[in-house]
């Protein structure tokens, strides 16, 4: 794309034309983008994943930058040890190539020391978390001032950003700067989105930050700009400053500066003055005939489609030259320029952290559940309690989805092309009759249609134990997620048999459709009741795992539970376990189904 926008506050170099002496070779330009939204440990973040793959589409679509050359680290792919790697790499590069810089992830700031530091997907939190920082005089000494490349830009858009930087007031440009003289000297330049904590979403899609910036690098009209011209658009349209300043260093000179360069504005290798196309001729004139009315559009071929609009196919063209009227769908050529562009299919997307995602085309709503602690087992003091409901503190170190609701008769056959229920009448009924390795094939079959479109590391898959009673409980501590009794208006069981003083209730005999409840305060529904949940752990005592435990690794029982539309009340407390062979099937048995990592 080229910059076609009008708009004054994206033309903060007046829209500044390369000068016909400026030598540039797009191939020379590499790129590497570090964007998280998952943390091991760390609150999620919303759009940093979306900046990245955003802006590196922008680098390649519209600046020329190969895409073999523009690599992007994301999530799990950007530990402390996958983006030191990466940094590292670029030691190789040598004096005439430039490199950019991207980071959307956490920062952090020592205010006893003054440092700043950008975090890594998998470092930790706490008083010593610091140590699985990536300190950013480190980046700087190590590998910023270090690199051979004639130019280095760094941009990052995180908390605490600026202390990059050796300066907050930008430096002046000096009298009579122009591209060609910039991209002469080698430079490196930091711009950095703020000085204190910055704000994720801007409820665009991206950043505030990021907002600003695809703003001027899609819809400036420079053919060619600077640091300092990016940074002035930026400056004049954000509430926090961003601020920049070039690394003082002896691989900077002053005047150097990295240089964008639009497709429209040079040719692959500039230097060499592009051919300029032939003015249209006089007669270029079409007639266009719609529905009884004839139009005539005048001037280029572009002109044309702006003061047509929308043609349809069937429109009838004519100019002067041609032997008679012809459909508009006839004439290729002209079409390619008249009618709008065909539409791409979209791309399937994938389930991004901390948002609920829906299975593609089965309907199958997920829920994003946050990682983090809790108390798994019950008190002693909880009526009804059995010996292997020891009390501990488990901790979730990662997120994962789970089934708003346990998985459907019509969600099953839909995978499996089988209903294998006892119960009729609604393909919103829970499936049952499922044994365990029926729930693990349905998982595999969902795996192999959509794994590619997961993020790495995440499966379809039961959740484990402590998955299903952390989602359950739904940060409730009590015998149920609605509280210290239950009654059969808020779950189905067998209402003649209710929990902590609630007064009896219809027992139903059979399972209801999903849904059929109030949801805990999560948003998922039925984990009281209906039918019993498989979980992917084997039975047996709890081992003292306090972080991302998944059970025993051998044993003859695998876990379910919940309870059901045949059981008594107690049967459905958060923290009752119970024991089925993995091949047993039954009218009670079925399952919610899981997107997880590996615990």
């Amino acid at each position: 794309m080229s910059g076609t926008s009008k708009n004054r506050d994206l033309k903060s170099g007046a829209g500044r034309k390369l000068p016909p002496e400026f030598t540039y070779v797009s191939e020379r330009n590499h790129a590497l983008i570090v964007v998280i939204d998952a943390y091991q440990h760390w609150p999620s973040l919303r759009c940093a994943v979306r900046d990245g793959e955003t802006f590196a589409k922008v680098l390649v679509e519209d600046y020329r930058f190969p895409q073999n050359q523009v690599r992007l680290l994301r999530n799990e792919e950007a530990t402390r040890a996958g983006i030191l790697r990466a940094l590292h790499a670029y030691f190789q590069l040598g004096d005439e190539d430039n490199l950019v810089i991207f980071f959307a992830l956490h920062g952090d700031h020592d205010p006893l020391s003054g440092n700043g530091y950008i975090v890594p997907q998998d470092a930790a939190r706490g008083d010593d978390a610091y140590v699985d920082f990536l300190h950013n005089s480190l980046l700087k000494g190590s590998y910023f001032e270090s690199y051979k490349v004639r130019h280095l830009l760094v941009i990052s858009d995180s908390c605490y950003s600026a202390s990059l930087l050796r300066s907050a007031r930008p430096p002046a440009r000096a009298k009579g700067w122009n591209p060609a003289r910039g991209y002469g000297k080698p430079s490196r330049w930091v711009i950095a989105s703020g000085d204190a904590p910055v704000p994720d979403d801007g409820g665009a899609g991206h950043s505030p930050f990021m907002t600003r910036m695809l703003q001027y690098l899609r819809f400036g009209d420079e053919d060619c700009f600077g640091v300092l011209d990016l940074h002035t658009h930026l400056r004049r349209s954000l509430p926090q400053e961003p601020m920049v300043d070039h690394l003082h260093c002896l691989a900077h000179v002053n005047g150097g500066e990295f240089v964008f360069v639009r497709p429209a504005g040079a040719p692959e290798v500039l230097g060499t003055p592009a051919p300029s196309a032939p003015p249209p001729p006089a007669e270029t004139q079409w007639h266009v005939h719609i529905d009884g009315r004839r139009e005539i559009l005048a001037g280029s071929l572009i002109e044309a489609r702006l003061g047509a609009g929308d043609l349809p196919p069937s429109a009838l063209v004519w100019k002067p030259g041609m032997a008679a009227w012809a459909p508009l769908e006839t004439l290729p050529e002209l079409a390619a320029f008249l009618l709008p562009p065909p539409v791409p299919e979209p791309k399937p997307i994938g389930p991004r952290a901390g948002r609920d995602w829906t299975v593609p085309e089965l309907g199958l709503e997920l829920v994003w559940i946050e990682p983090g602690s809790f108390l798994m087992g019950s008190p002693e003091s909880e009526e009804d309690r059995t010996s292997d409901e020891a009390l501990h503190t488990v901790r979730l170190t990662k997120g994962f989805w789970l089934g708003k609701y346990a998985v459907t008769q019509g969600e099953y056959e839909a995978v499996t092309g089988e209903d294998p229920s006892a119960s009729e009448g609604s393909d919103r009924l829970p499936v049952e009759y499922v044994s365990w390795d029926d729930a693990e094939a349905f998982c595999e079959e969902l795996n192999g249609k959509y794994g590619e479109q997961l993020p790495p590391g995440y499966r379809f898959r039961l959740p484990t134990e402590a998955q299903w009673e952390y989602a359950c409980r739904a940060g409730t501590q009590t015998p149920f997620a609605f509280g210290q009794s239950l009654d059969s208006s808020q779950a189905n069981f067998d209402g003649d048999y209710p929990y902590g003083g609630a007064a009896m209730g219809p027992n139903r005999g059979k399972t209801t459709p999903v849904g059929s409840f109030a949801p805990n305060a999560w948003g998922l529904y039925d984990m009281h009741g209906n039918v019993w949940e498989w979980c992917a752990d084997w039975f047996g005592d709890y081992r003292g795992d306090d972080i991302d435990p998944a059970g025993r690794n051998t044993g003859s029982y695998r876990v379910s539970r919940g309870g059901s539309w045949d059981c008594y009340a107690r049967f459905c407390r958060c923290a009752f376990r119970y024991l089925y062979s993995p091949d047993n099937r039954d009218n009670y048995l079925g399952f919610r189904l899981a997107l997880s990592c590996n615990p």
